[in-house]
């Protein structure tokens, strides 16, 4: 399900915007396969998230990063922000 403009300008924030999208896009995604995705941080720069459940040992997961989380956010944010695995910090 893709968040709509609309719904993204009512957002208050950059990190109402990244919540609305992992919560609307994102977690529906993940969850189909057994994953689960958690917020950790938002800052103007950066994206931490927690990626667990099924996700947390796949080999897929970079994949996952690379073509649907980071594509996913960088699309509804309309700009190009980094996107971290926590683990990865």
């Amino acid at each position: 399900m893709q968040a709509t403009k609309r719904e993204l300008a009512d957002a208050d924030s950059v990190e109402d915007a990244v919540k609305h999208v992992i919560d609307r896009v994102l977690r529906p995604l993940i969850e189909a396969d057994g994953g689960a995705i958690e917020l950790i941080e938002v800052t103007e720069a950066e994206i931490v998230i927690r990626l667990t459940g099924a996700c947390s040992g796949c080999p897929g997961r970079p994949y996952t990063l690379d073509h649907v989380i980071r594509p996913a956010l960088r699309k509804h944010l309309g700009r190009k922000i980094a996107v971290v695995p926590l683990d990865a910090r």
